[in-house]
């Protein structure tokens, strides 16, 4: 029978109806009322309508006497034991309710139902449905107030007809799941605060969520890494020829005045990497140097530096997919590897930054430590290049 029958039975003082109604998930029956001078009973009632409000809500109803069902698992109500009003204080069940269960369960109602006798029925306490987001509900307990402070606590749900208490087993996988839900929320929270990351591998991710002691230098060694070996392999691919470009043959004018526009690009970008590695990154790093700063700058130096190259690649691609007479073939030769030679330096980056952490990491005196990171640019290339372009200048073909 449903708790909105049940009801309706006792405001009629039908109560000759509810014989043989079964106890379920949502019905409990108690004889008589609460002994609330001891703490074994106040218990009693903590756990009996935490047991519902950690489920679906339902009725405990004071004054049915049950017995085991013939017919069916479970106990039945056998007769109504109607009791005089004033034997139960819904004021001080209340507080029982307050002082032993945490969170508190809402709206809680305590009615009497008086039956065919004046003054004279049964109780119904009605636990409502809870929200989600408050359960679970435990049952507590504060021992030596006046002294250490010591809760104690419990969790039980009712099942079919009866309450069944958690093993202290079973309490704890449900604890520690819900704080490794809550670590998840953090860390998923902490993830998306910063877009920018979203895409990163999870040991980025895992520095940008813990912050470790020189976080902002270990975040920027992982970037480096992953950017640093995509563009390695594409590096490798164009020197082994291996380039999805179609071959194109030009006269030796047009070759020219095509590398004399296209040679400013390769500068541009070559002094656009050594902004990002002596100017941009470094700026970064000040910027982060407290434990919750936002690490954005970091990525977006980085991700400069990442664009830079990939542009000098496509630069040297371009300048290798072109093929002009033999009398300036000599220049289109002397560009090849002009992105091998960056990237060789560029790679010794975040192993001079591992190495930086590691001293850092393990150094236990007063005095700060200085790690300076030799990273040398040179551009040796573009020497070759403006020479040879001197060279040939008015001596080639047309």
């Amino acid at each position: 029978m449903d708790t909105a029958k049940i009801k309706e039975l006792l405001l009629a003082h039908d109560f000759d109806h509810l014989v043989g109604v079964r106890e379920d998930e949502q019905l409990e029956c108690k004889s008589q009322p609460y002994d609330l001078m001891q703490d074994f009973n106040k218990r009693e009632l903590a756990k009996d309508v935490c047991a519902l409000a950690n489920v679906d809500g339902g009725l405990i109803l004071i004054g049915a006497r049950t017995k085991k069902g013939q017919f069916h698992s479970g106990d039945e109500i056998e007769r109504l034991r109607p009791f005089e009003q004033n034997l139960l204080n819904p004021d001080q069940y209340h507080k029982v309710l307050d002082d032993w269960i945490y969170p508190p369960v809402k709206d809680v109602g305590i009615r009497f139902y008086e039956g065919t006798t004046l003054n004279k029925g049964v109780f119904i306490i009605e636990v409502p449905k809870q929200n989600q987001n408050a359960k679970p509900f435990l049952i507590k307990r504060i021992l030596d107030p006046q002294k250490t402070v010591e809760i104690l606590f419990g969790y039980v749900e009712r099942k079919r007809d009866g309450n069944k208490p958690l093993t202290i087993a079973d309490l704890q996988t449900i604890l520690r799941k819900g704080f490794l839900y809550e670590k998840s929320i953090e860390r998923q929270f902490i993830v998306e605060s910063f877009p920018a990351f979203r895409n990163e591998n999870w040991k980025t991710k895992q520095i940008l969520i813990d912050r470790p002691n020189f976080w902002q230098f270990l975040i920027a060694e992982e970037l480096l890494r992953t950017r640093f070996k995509e563009i390695r392999l594409l590096s490798t691919d164009l020197a082994r020829g291996a380039v999805l470009r179609k071959h194109r043959s030009v006269g030796g004018q047009e070759f020219w005045d095509w590398f004399g526009l296209k040679w400013p690009e390769a500068q541009g970008a070559a002094e656009m990497i050594s902004g990002c590695i002596n100017n941009e990154l470094p700026d970064a790093w000040r910027q982060c140097s407290d434990p919750m700063a936002d690490p954005t700058p970091i990525f977006s130096a980085i991700e400069r530096l990442y664009t830079a190259c990939k542009f000098l690649i496509d630069w040297e691609t371009d300048v290798f997919t072109i093929h002009p007479p033999d009398s300036l073939e000599p220049l289109r030769a002397v560009t090849f590897g002009t992105t091998q030679e960056f990237i060789d330096e560029l790679e010794t980056l975040p192993n001079h930054l591992a190495e930086a952490v590691q001293k850092g990491q393990s150094h236990t005196g007063t005095t700060p430590i200085v790690h300076k990171i030799a990273l040398d640019l040179r551009f040796t290339r573009q020497k070759l290049i403006l020479e040879t372009m001197e060279q040939l200048k008015g001596h080639f073909v047309p």
